[in-house]
């Protein structure tokens, strides 16, 4: 299951993409501001991370902190305003959605976006890819 941090001001849009998400089979978490949604990448394991570009305190606080985390998530950014897109694409955003859109239209792009595990009988392993060089251990 994907875990979703959902970051929007408007109870409107965030009622409805949360619901959309949850529907998809997505684990959501809900934060109103960008600061709250820091907070939450601090402390939990997050695989997409979905903001309206409208969030109250702006988006630095998560511009500012994306940068440094060791397995940053991917970031979906959703927006009307006409500046976005080039936003989106300055952020490095895994993708853009334009507003309005319902939250299975959101819940599609997350699913397309969520990091698919590695089946365990195609993880790589060290002695395989050793014997592979034909190297011994050092």
């Amino acid at each position: 299951m994907t875990a979703v941090l959902l970051v929007s001001s408007d109870p409107t849009c965030r009622d409805e993409w949360e619901r959309g998400l949850a529907d998809g089979g997505h684990d959501v978490t809900v934060a109103s501001t960008a600061a709250g949604a820091a907070s939450r990448l601090r402390a939990e394991r997050i695989d997409v991370l979905v903001v309206d570009f409208e969030v109250a305190g702006g988006l630095a606080p998560l511009t500012e902190l994306l940068p440094s985390l060791p397995d940053a998530p991917a970031l979906i950014l959703v927006a009307a305003a006409v500046e976005a897109p080039a936003e989106s694409a300055h952020l490095g955003a895994a993708a853009f959605v334009p507003k309005p859109c319902s939250g299975a239209e959101l819940a599609l792009v997350v699913t397309h976006q969520a990091p698919t595990p590695m089946p365990m009988d195609e993880a790589p392993t060290s002695p395989i890819e050793i014997a592979r060089r034909g190297r011994e251990p050092t």
